[in-house]
């Protein structure tokens, strides 16, 4: 997307060519939004600006940026300037478009506009609409104008920007300074971070991409992520620049932290949380026993804030106890990404570690060993084609020692085993997680049209 590349027969095809299609093909809608989830592919994250493209080339290979002021066609008014604001792309759509502020001049103007007769200096501009269009039909960089006149369709009226304003409208993107001519690729990162037990893991493949940073059984999280924190708010503000062998040039890379893979347990630990062990358990939620307030990351820097400043060590840690904070200095919280929002739940702990092993605790020892026998024959004979892990052993006699393998295992089959032996409320429960089970694990859904 940062570096658009026309093919063979896309080369083949002059400007006038594309300008001509588009003259025949339908109007562009002016009220597109590239946000909205029915036209583009740009949800979530995706649509923080602080991971979107700067720049992309056109066909003819000029990089624009986004705050550059362009001339694009438009089918109805002809060449037309306007300031781009954002670059994104379409689903089922090869193209890149761009979201342009429109600026037309007296003319155009009193064309769109039923009943106008509007007169403006030659160096003056109309700033009209947003509109998005292909990058195909933009043209070229094109000089911003001198004077720049806002026109408000609701009241219909004209409001003209003083020399401030007008400046700061056409303040350009900083990264077009910073890069000095070279193009930006914008590469967000994922950072994967995991407590191994004392174990060698060998799980972590030959993955394309996929980088191994540091390691250790002596040092906290906390104090590995000083260096590698300083190399992201490196990468995310001023870029590294490396050799793109396809373009062969130099190019400056952008790599801002997007997410943090990990547990609960480490996510808590990275986001200056106690953890399941504290009276506020939830990393998520202020109020751990309902749906309530949520933790930002701004409250909780005031928060911790508000420890560190405790004079003594008995309220310091009472203060803890009440938000459920740790005062540790963590260089995580230093860059700009939030730990309360680019952590994703992990399932594994939340889901088959969490209720469904504790719920199985605190079933089986209420069993007769009559039931347990009655439970054992019951998983034996329970269908396992369809499931995706098949259970073995004493379900009532080895549970204490499952892993997460075993526990999904159960959690497909719970409901149904143990049915004929379980209250409402406890079926209502089983019920309810075997749903979340349903929308976490499975990728696709069967529908009984016969049941509906």
């Amino acid at each position: 997307m940062q570096c658009y590349k026309m093919n063979e027969q896309e080369k083949k095809r002059t400007f006038e060519e594309r300008v001509r299609e588009i003259e025949h093909g339908p109007p562009l809608h002016p009220s597109y939004s590239p946000t909205s989830g029915e036209n583009c592919i740009m949800a979530g994250w995706k649509t923080d600006p602080h991971f979107r493209a700067p720049m992309v080339c056109l066909p003819n290979g000029t990089p624009v940026f986004t705050r550059d002021v362009v001339l694009f066609y438009h089918p109805h008014l002809g060449f037309t300037k306007g300031l781009v604001t954002e670059f994104f792309k379409k689903e089922g759509c090869f193209d890149v478009f761009v979201h342009i502020d429109v600026m037309l001049d007296a003319i155009q103007f009193n064309s769109v506009v039923v009943g106008a007769d509007v007169t403006l200096p030659n160096d003056a501009l109309i700033l009209y609409e947003d509109l998005v269009v292909p990058l195909s039909v933009v043209y070229e960089l094109a000089l911003p104008p001198k004077c720049i006149v806002q026109w408000d369709g609701e009241h219909k009226h004209f409001k003209r920007f003083d020399d401030q304003e007008t400046l700061l409208y056409f303040m350009q993107n900083p990264w077009k300074f910073k890069a000095a001519g070279r193009k930006v690729i914008m590469v967000p990162l994922i950072l994967f971070s995991d407590d191994t037990s004392g174990n060698k893991s060998r799980q972590m493949g030959w993955h394309v991409n996929v980088h191994f940073v540091c390691c250790s059984d002596s040092v906290s999280p906390s104090d590995m992520a000083r260096p590698i924190s300083e190399d992201l708010a490196r990468l995310e503000n001023e870029g590294v620049e490396i050799y793109d062998a396809q373009s062969q040039e130099k190019v400056l890379v952008v790599a801002p932290l997007m997410l943090i893979i990990c547990d609960n347990p480490r996510a808590s630990e990275l986001a200056n949380h106690l953890g399941s062990a504290a009276n506020k358990f939830c990393r998520i939620c202020v109020n751990p026993y309902m749906i309530d307030e949520e933790r930002t990351l701004e409250k909780c820097l005031d928060q911790i804030a508000a420890i560190r400043s405790q004079p003594t060590v008995q309220s310091a840690k009472e203060m803890q106890t009440l938000y459920g904070l740790r005062a540790t200095a963590n260089p995580m919280l230093e860059i700009r990404v939030n730990l309360y929002r680019r952590i994703p739940i992990e399932v594994f702990h939340t889901l088959l570690l969490g209720p469904y092993k504790y719920l199985l605790k605190e079933f089986v020892p209420k069993l007769t060993e009559r039931m347990k026998d009655e439970v054992l024959a019951r998983v034996n004979a329970f269908p396992h084609s369809g499931l995706t892990v098949k259970m073995y052993g004493n379900v009532c006699r080895y549970f204490k020692s499952f892993v997460g393998r075993d526990f999904k295992g159960w959690a497909q089959m719970a409901v149904f085993v143990l049915s004929p032996y379980l209250s409402t409320n406890e079926r209502k429960v089983l019920l309810s997680l075997s749903k979340v089970f349903q929308i976490a694990y499975c990728n696709f859904f069967y529908v009984d049209l016969v049941l509906q």
